[in-house]
């Protein structure tokens, strides 16, 4: 497998907003927990990342004339497309339903885990639910990496993790009326961590604007060392 090479955008949007947010993140759990007010920067940020991303993706969008993509769509137009696309609404709702309850029982089976095993939730959310919600992740990079489609693999990394530190973040503070107190290892360890690791990225992403075998080995070493010293401390 050939390195993995990364885009303008990747160098110039992604990387720095997720730099930016993790160090914003950092800084608005100093007081030991996120006040309501903190959701508003976070769902605000998550809305001008999404408008950036537009303005990138309108600028460099396919080149193809349009009368092309007319026709393509009158292709599979009629009465099989109509179908289809009810078919599609369909499945979209009833995935949306089987998230809203499978992160019900998420939640309720972290937490009885928690208890089962004597950890706090901060540690089942770190390993368990962590490594649960991130697999769809890394098979989805994993196979477009196959593919040859880079972009992809590297967009649905940086781009889950910017929308996880400020949409699905911020939203929940600003529903909820705020966090509550912050578990201090979150404080004192993982999140100075997480800010690390995405300053480490910097250097690594802009040296010769791709990231090795041997690179992509030391950072899952990394990972491997921190879950490792995450189970000897508090599991």
């Amino acid at each position: 497998m050939r390195p993995v090479h990364f885009d303008r955008r990747t160098l110039l949007l992604d990387l720095p907003s997720v730099v930016i947010v993790a160090v914003l993140v950092l800084g608005l759990t100093a007081g030991g927990q996120l006040a309501t007010w903190t959701g508003i920067p976070l769902v605000t940020l998550a809305v001008v990342y999404t408008v950036a991303l537009g303005l990138w993706s309108k600028r460099s969008r396919d080149p193809r004339p349009v009368e092309e993509i007319e026709e393509l769509i009158d292709g599979v137009g009629g009465h099989g497309a109509g179908r289809r696309t009810w078919l599609y609404l369909v499945l979209l709702v009833v995935g949306i339903a089987v998230i809203v309850v499978g992160a019900d029982w998420l939640v309720g089976a972290a937490e009885s885990l928690a208890r089962a095993m004597g950890v706090s939730d901060a540690f089942i959310g770190l390993t368990v639910i962590a490594i649960g919600t991130s697999t769809p992740e890394l098979f989805t990079a994993i196979i477009s990496t196959f593919r040859g489609e880079r972009d992809i693999a590297i967009g649905n990394l940086i781009g889950s993790s910017t929308y996880n530190l400020t949409l699905i973040l911020g939203v929940p503070v600003l529903v909820s009326g705020g966090s509550g107190p912050i578990d201090p290892s979150l404080l004192r360890i993982d999140l100075p961590l997480m800010v690390a690791v995405c300053l480490l990225c910097i250097p690594l992403f802009l040296t010769g604007r791709r990231l090795s075998k041997l690179e992509g080995g030391v950072m899952v070493a990394c990972y491997l060392a921190y879950f490792t010293a995450l189970v000897l401390t508090q599991g």
